[in-house]
């Protein structure tokens, strides 16, 4: 039967045809910014419905320069990347490394292509004879990950030697979790080649321990994010990894292409080779993902002993369902008690793993991601996913989606409904109405909902930074630095936004007052940004987020947001190896509204959010929380009367206790 669009608006159909993702292939006439633009109103609610708003609550300072955070990003060439690979990373994480109850940072670093030197070996389990990039034994590459400790006064100091974080290659993303329920937080470093993981030995330095736990994986793999949740429900954390794409075999392949300008032989450096061999938008850039030989996602099961087996498999995740795998969540998303997997894709149709149980109560995954409606968004075209975030959005107890996506496409957010006589939920694309135009020339990666003025609604922010060098050489294509992106939530049951910050000030919809939108000098950060994480580092009350930026320092926003409401941040602790009760889920009621979380470790984009869960309460005094635990026994406990203001324990038992904010400068 032929495929008929459906009756929308000319900028709906121009997304249609945009929508191709990151995939460079062929030039295009650029399209107009439709912002503003006679756009349907119903459709595009973001355009107009809040013009006439008044002044913002949301504000962030630049904190980058006084935090002490000095360490520059060295993923390939600036200004010159000829591969994929080049563009991609950091994501940072938020952790505890040291226990002394304020936030640190990790910071993955990349690396370039000249550490490395294009070869051929025999890849482990086909034997099969292949290309491979080697790193050199004698790569003398500047940076490497970080650690940065908090010193409690705003600023940070550079622990990565004495911590024993050592050795450089590249790498991506950062997850931060407690592996053992020792109590102290553990590593695990995404990486082209062998990943790290990290073992928090409890006295501020750590041990790498990832070939002997199992988790390295070959030498071959690119591996972007991990996120972690007790998928089988033995009370042990298992990882899910998302893999990217061969970069070899793409360098090589570019080495063999007859267009070089001249015959490159085997041995030739591969920051010798050019890899522009595509184009986008009438620029020549280099190509993929589409065309590159994607890598399989793996999810590795945690067994007693503490090391790793692989279970893609066997528990149903279909083998040689290679895409490109950027973020991935770990949460229950159709409210079964079972911890499902989402994973943004690029360029491709994302993931959607639901779990079910065997007669024998084995855990099976089956992607339903067509049938829940997060497999492609509204436009039906494949969208270059990158960051993804999970939260209840709309208060109505379910978990929506968020994702972000490439230039000249808009940004997905997908509301979680049930329906009434199944109870089935699936996923309706708001991202277009909601955000569409504000979005659209924007190319976005690190994402999350947070509730930055605690006013009892969760906000929205999004990093933005393009991959292609020379964009700026055309106009009408946007820009390589770009600005950050804030959307404070002005309705919660249908959701509405409205975009605030320095690009909503130059650029300001309708008739609205672009004064009454300035939230800054943090939103004038312009960078070519990557991850986003959120944490209150200060502890404050006051989410603030840490950036990672391409090929520079990273970008610190510190939340000094006006009139904020009141606030309660929660953590878990239980028994057993799950010490955090990762995978638990907490309805938090003050007043008449209540409140809906996950605890997940792993998300926005490739990295690690505060591991508290931070709740705004709008004007209340105090807040009743009941928590769902996670399997083994999953029970449901409830905690009355939490003040508001303070960092509440919450333990298995029923027993609670609050928690002294150690980072806490009174400012």
């Amino acid at each position: 039967m032929r495929a008929l669009l459906p009756c929308v608006p000319a900028f709906v159909l121009a997304l249609a045809l945009a929508a191709c993702g990151e995939q460079a292939t062929r030039g295009a006439d650029p399209l107009e910014n439709p912002m503003g633009a006679g756009v349907d109103g119903g459709l595009l609610r973001d355009v107009t419905q809040w013009a006439g708003a008044g002044p913002t609550r949301l504000r962030f300072d630049d904190a980058s320069a006084a935090s002490g955070i000095t360490a520059v990003n060295h993923t390939g060439r600036p200004g010159t990347k000829e591969f994929l690979i080049e563009a991609m990373g950091p994501g940072p994480a938020w952790l505890d490394y040291d226990g002394d109850g304020r936030l640190d940072l990790f910071l993955p670093d990349g690396e370039g292509l000249g550490a490395y030197e294009l070869t051929e070996g025999i890849e482990p389990g086909t034997r099969r004879l292949r290309p491979m990039l080697v790193r050199r034994a004698d790569a003398a590459a500047p940076g490497g990950d970080t650690l940065w400790r908090n010193r409690g006064d705003g600023t940070f100091e550079d622990v990565t030697q004495a911590a024993g974080i050592t050795g450089r290659g590249w790498s991506f993303g950062a997850l931060a979790f407690d592996l053992e329920g020792d109590g102290d937080t553990d590593v695990f470093v995404a990486r082209f080649g062998p990943n790290q993981l990290w073992r928090n030995r409890g006295d501020g330095s750590f041990e790498e321990v990832a070939e002997a736990l199992g988790v390295a994986g070959p030498a071959t793999a690119w591996t972007t994010c991990a996120a972690a949740g007790d998928l089988d429900g033995d009370g042990l954390l298992d990882l899910y990894l998302a893999h990217y794409a061969d970069p070899a075999a793409e360098v090589d392949k570019r080495r063999r292409d007859p267009n070089q300008a001249s015959l490159l032989p085997p041995g030739t450096p591969p920051d010798k080779i050019g890899g522009r061999g595509c184009r986008w938008q009438g620029l020549t850039t280099y190509c993929g993902p589409v065309g590159m030989d994607a890598q399989a996602d793996v999810v590795l099961r945690q067994r007693e002993d503490g090391t790793f087996e692989d279970v893609t498999t066997a528990w149903g995740f279909v083998p040689g369902a290679a895409q490109y795998g950027f973020q991935v969540l770990v949460v229950d998303l159709t409210g079964d008690g079972l911890l499902d997997v989402f994973v943004a894709n690029d360029s491709v149709e994302n993931f959607l793993w639901v779990q079910s149980r065997t007669v024998e109560g084995k855990p099976r995954f089956r992607d339903e991601s067509d049938t829940r409606g997060v497999k492609l968004g509204y436009t039906q075209s494949p969208q270059a996913s990158m960051g993804a975030a999970v939260a209840d959005a709309d208060q109505d107890g379910l978990y929506d989606l968020a994702a972000t996506n490439f230039s000249r496409d808009y940004s997905n957010i997908w509301k979680a409904k049930r329906v009434k006589h199944t109870g089935t939920v699936f996923f309706r694309d708001r991202g277009l109405a909601l955000i569409g135009a504000a979005t659209y020339l924007d190319l976005s990666w690190g994402v999350g909902w947070q509730d930055f003025d605690n006013d009892a609604d969760l906000d929205l922010f999004i990093a933005n930074g393009h991959v292609y060098d020379e964009v700026d050489t055309v106009h009408g294509l946007g820009h390589y630095a770009q600005l950050n992106a804030l959307f404070e939530c002005m309705a919660v049951d249908e959701l509405g936004y409205r975009e605030v910050g320095a690009k909503a000030v130059r650029h300001p919809v309708a008739d609205a007052d672009a004064g009454a939108l300035d939230a800054g000098p943090g939103l004038e950060i312009e960078a070519s940004s990557r991850g986003a994480a959120f944490g209150d580092y200060d502890d404050d009350g006051r989410v603030d987020v840490f950036v990672g930026n391409m090929n520079e320092r990273p970008s610190l926003l510190h939340n000094v947001s006006s009139d904020a409401g009141t606030w309660v941040k929660l953590a878990l602790e239980q028994p057993g190896p799950n010490r955090e009760g990762v995978g638990a889920r907490l309805e938090v009621t003050a007043g008449e509204r209540t409140q809906t979380f996950p605890v997940v470790r792993g998300s926005s984009f490739l990295g690690t959010d505060d591991p508290r869960v931070h709740v705004g309460l709008g004007t209340a005094a105090t807040c009743d929380v009941e928590v769902t635990w996670p399997a083994p026994g999953a029970a449901r406990v409830r905690y009355a009367g939490l003040a508001a203001g303070r960092l509440h324990l919450l333990r298995r038992d029923g027993s609670h206790e609050p928690v002294s904010l150690a980072a806490s400068s009174g400012r």
